[in-house]
């Protein structure tokens, strides 16, 4: 079964593990999508079991992981004859309560969320675009039939602000060639202050571009 477990420098890297227990999982607060020719599929992580999160696209190949930040890198390959166009779609569960709001920046190309003690930049990028689509809203929206309608479309409703309980979700997309692999990456970082979060992503995501 492909999992993760922690090397040196708080660093995750797929490995095949033939036993494993519950406590070796990963449990985080987004979830990765690929939406492909119509149909989306969630990849990672799996919510019961490590489970084999590749496919014939889709693939994690590692994931560094901070109480500050964490930066998961994908790869796509297309070996298929023809030119693929491939969505990854990202959600995240905000650590919010009824005064947080959160909402798309365009200078940051980045989603922010303004809790009580801290504030979250979250983000990423595929063959060096950021996030083409967003949709911040409160979480009971986000099992409406619109918004599934939406996915089922390769898209979200557009809404760049929330408040109280909040779910984000944003779409990284490219089309890539015959025999072509794309990496990219998708970043959550987090700090007391906007101004130690900024520092903290422009010191980290430079490191991993």
């Amino acid at each position: 079964m492909n999992g993760y477990i922690l090397t040196e420098g708080h660093e995750y890297r797929p490995t095949y593990l033939s036993h494993y227990s519950k406590e070796s999982t990963i449990h985080q607060p987004l979830r990765i999508g690929l939406w492909h020719n119509g149909t989306l599929s969630w990849k990672y992580p799996h919510t019961t079991d490590l489970e084999d999160y590749s496919d014939s696209f889709f693939s994690v190949s590692s994931l560094n992981c901070t109480p500050d930040y964490e930066i998961t890198k994908i790869q796509l390959n297309n070996n298929t004859n023809e030119r693929q166009h491939l969505k990854i779609i990202i959600e995240y569960d905000h650590a919010s309560d009824a005064h947080s709001t959160a909402f798309y920046s365009p200078s940051e190309n980045a989603i922010v969320g303004i809790a009580q003690n801290n504030i979250t930049m979250l983000g990423g990028m595929l063959s060096g675009r950021g996030m083409s689509q967003y949709c911040v809203q409160k979480k009971n929206y986000f099992s409406s039939f619109a918004l599934l309608r939406s996915l089922e479309n390769g898209n979200l409703p557009l809404s760049w602000l929330a408040n109280g309980d909040i779910y984000s979700m944003f779409i990284l997309e490219t089309e890539i060639c015959s025999g072509v692999q794309e990496e990219g990456i998708i970043w959550t970082f987090t700090s007391s202050s906007a101004e130690k979060t900024k520092a903290l992503k422009n010191e980290k995501i430079t490191k991993y571009l």
